[in-house]
């Protein structure tokens, strides 16, 4: 379904109004009546703001003293509007927009506008904490977004914008942080089937226990789909459809015995693409991860503490078909950090070393071996009850690549019981891959003189947080440098190249309301530009419009349906960007991705005391049945290709026992 640019422009200054009226709602809303406490969806907006978020600075702090813009996703919100992946989930985000190109689909999750390519590696992906990345590409994600187990997720993180400081390469434009669940007292074991359009068949079981020096939580997917029917023109001029299959599986396990834990997670996604250079027939993409992480912390009496973690990502399998040479990677990463208060309890001080050793091979055969180390501080200071002033640094050497500081500073006001001003500078770097040095291919040669992408980033944000109504307004202004591209070298062939500048500015607005106890409201919208050292605007093919809008209601405590509505405005035409543009497919529209979630809880509706839930749900994707198209944003030879399926119902039933 297309809309007009009338139709584009009432739909949000529709979201505008109904966010902005909340605030004026918040105000006369009476307090909320009395519900359970011991999940978050009961918890009001005052009291989950309190809550200690743990990525931006590595120890617990609320959300008004973390030097970050965060926005988190709780179990609860991926309860209520119903999800078919995590990328699907991370979606509602602000400023995300998630796609895939012609040989890696379902890979790419854009914050800010600022992922230039499908290799994905502007935004660093934790599992509690910790980095998931791999050393071909940096970014070889979409097996962990299609297999990883929704039923285990206790919130995710998100942070946007600069996280080098603490976090190294990758923490570009932002960080994700998946945080896993830790089991109840008395253990539970979660199990959902689900079956749906294209043949869709999805198990997933979630279990956890502990005793009185331990625990473990565990999950596992499988998941099939014949796939919904990609029709496009190829790079060479043909006109033909096939089904983007693909086939999961994945476990995740997080644990931990008196001062020491354990996370793994494993991932296997084969997915059908249009290979390497958009040309039938197709061909399939398959990559093999698999994540593992030690970790030890030690408290001292002065109020030191040390964590120590050896953390392993490997890559098994990175291969575009049975006749080609698989790639793999094997990424080793030791660090230890160091904080605790230094002269006086309001100078929190932070001190971190990493060691990384990768090794590994890429597609075609090419062996690569490199190693990386890296210095950094932090420290936060409290001179007044209204002020917290953050100052860090990050230093980073890498074997073949130029060594690189990244900086960051911070003052968070508190202006009133309820009003919070955070102003932010931060810098960030991301190292360039095996891949982008050392391909050989014959339609791309890698460039071994790659120096490291550079970001700034200046962030102004005013938070409001009440009883049942939370909303923050940001203005983000980012400068990129050194940014990785592809340069045609001669017809048909294209190398990696440090050929482009870029600037970056936006502002953000999310909100949270509980109208009542029965009905939710949650929603953002951005506005954001960028251009590039030529002039030319809109370089990274990202909407300068994005629009959120979620609704849930619970008429019954057995039942409730969510809408959540992603309006996104026209992107940039491949042709504005370059010279050679094939127009052979449809033209890249704005374009709604409207999502409905309905459950109906049986376990409460018939009151099972031995079931904790038993429940039956319907999820409806792209309820409006857009016909979405994306600019060629990888190759940039064709004007569009296929991102989306129509229409997709899904069926699933879930108990908990």
């Amino acid at each position: 379904m297309k809309n007009s640019l009338l139709q584009h422009s009432l739909y949000a200054l529709a979201c505008a109004q109904t966010l902005l009226l909340l605030n004026f709602s918040a105000v006369a809303e009476t307090e909320l009546d009395h519900i359970e406490t011991s999940h978050l969806f009961s918890m009001n907006l005052e009291q989950l703001m309190d809550i200690d978020v743990t990525t931006v600075s590595k120890h617990p702090e609320r959300i008004s003293d973390a030097p970050g813009i965060i926005s988190i996703i709780t179990k609860q919100d991926i309860k209520d509007y119903g999800a078919k992946d995590l990328l699907s989930i991370l979606e509602r985000s602000t400023s995300i927009q998630v796609y895939g190109s012609n040989f890696i689909p379902d890979n790419v999750v854009n914050l800010r506008g600022q992922e230039l390519t499908h290799n994905a590696n502007h935004l660093l992906i934790l599992i509690n904490g910790r980095p998931y990345r791999d050393s071909i590409s940096g970014g070889l994600n979409f097996s962990l977004y299609k297999s990883f187990p929704i039923g285990l997720i206790e919130r995710i993180e998100v942070i946007r914008g600069p996280g080098s400081v603490l976090y190294g390469t990758n923490a570009f434009a932002g960080i994700v942080n998946i945080i896993t669940s830790k089991p109840d007292s008395d253990g539970k074991t979660a199990i959902s089937a689900s079956y749906g359009s294209f043949s869709s068949k999805k198990m997933e079981l979630v279990h956890g226990a502990e005793g009185d020096n331990w625990y473990a939580t565990g999950g596992a997917v499988l998941s099939k789909t014949d796939g919904w029917q990609m029709s496009l023109t190829d790079e060479n001029g043909v006109y033909d459809s096939f089904d983007r299959e693909d086939e999961n599986k994945g476990f995740v396990l997080s644990g931990g015995y008196h001062a020491a834990t354990v996370n793994i997670a494993y991932s296997d996604s084969t997915q059908a693409n249009l290979g390497g250079v958009s040309a039938f027939p197709s061909d399939t993409i398959q990559v093999e991860k698999l994540f593992a992480d030690i970790g030890y912390h030690q408290s001292f009496q002065n109020e030191w503490d040390v964590q120590y973690n050896i953390t392993y990502n490997k890559l098994d399998t990175f291969a575009q078909s049975d006749t080609t040479i698989p790639g793999y990677a094997k990424d080793l990463l030791i660090e230890t950090v160091a904080q605790g208060p230094f002269i006086t309890k309001t100078l929190h001080t932070l001190l971190g070393a990493t060691y990384e050793k990768h090794e590994g091979r890429l597609i075609g055969g090419i062996d690569f071996k490199t190693n990386w180390y890296s210095l950094y501080a932090q420290i936060n200071y409290n001179p007044l009850h209204w002020l917290r002033l953050t100052a860090g640094l990050q230093c980073n050497n890498a074997d073949e690549v130029s060594s690189t500081c990244s900086p960051r500073f911070s003052a968070l006001f508190k202006l009133h019981n309820n009003w919070d001003l955070k102003l932010l500078y931060g810098e960030a770097f991301r190292a360039a891959y095996a891949s982008e040095q050392g391909i050989n291919l014959p339609f791309l040669i890698g460039n071994p003189e790659l120096k490291p992408e550079k970001i700034n980033t200046f962030d102004a944000s005013l938070m409001y947080s009440g009883n049942i109504f939370y909303s923050s307004l940001t203005y983000y202004k980012s400068e990129a440098d050194d940014l990785v591209g592809r340069s045609d070298v001669s017809p048909g062939l294209q190398q990696f190249t440090n050929n482009n500048a870029i600037n970056y500015h936006g502002i953000e607005f999310e909100a949270k309301a509980h109208i009542s106890h029965r009905i939710d409201l949650t929603g953002s919208m951005t506005w954001q530009e960028s251009e590039n050292h030529a002039g030319v605007k809109d370089v990274s093919f990202t909407p300068n419009f994005m629009a959120k809008l979620g609704v849930m209601y619970r008429p019954t405590n057995s039942f409730h349906i969510a809408i959540f509505d992603n309006y996104y405005g026209t992107p940039t035409p491949v042709s504005d960007v370059t010279s050679g543009v094939q127009e052979t497919n449809p033209t890249p529209e704005a374009y709604h991705l409207m999502t409905a979630n309905i459950a109906i809880d049986f376990s409460k509706l018939y009151h099972m005391p031995r079931l904790d839930s038993l429940k039956l749900s319907l999820f409806i994707d792209n309820v409006l049945d857009e016909d979405i198209h994306y600019p060629d944003f990888n190759r940039k030879k064709l004007n569009s290709l296929p991102i989306h399926s129509g229409r997709a119902i899904y069926i699933e039933v879930e108990t908990v026992f």
